[in-house]
């Protein structure tokens, strides 16, 4: 399809690259700050009744912070595609 139609390829890229950069980087970064210091929280609260929720709210900070690293990766690789795109096309 990029063959038949190149700047569909590329209004489709920008689409995406807007909509990552919008989701995926900012609002994870909003929410994740909410879910850090909710998480906190509550492995710090002393409450008996809870005691058996931590291993999971550690389990889900662990998951939280592996998946904000693969955002940053992500986000250099549509970077880096982005420049290749674009230095393909004004060559």
């Amino acid at each position: 399809m990029a063959d038949a139609w190149p700047q569909g390829k590329v209004i489709f890229g920008l689409i995406f690259a807007t909509t990552f950069i919008t989701c995926r980087v900012l609002l994870w970064a909003f929410f994740s700050k909410y879910f850090v210091s909710d998480a906190l929280l509550a492995i710090n609260n002393t409450d008996s009744s809870r005691d058996a929720a931590r291993p999971w709210v550690k389990i889900f900070l662990a998951s939280l912070t592996g998946l904000s690293c693969l955002q940053v990766l992500w986000l250099g690789q549509i970077i880096l595609v982005a420049k290749e795109e674009l230095g393909g096309m004004l060559a």
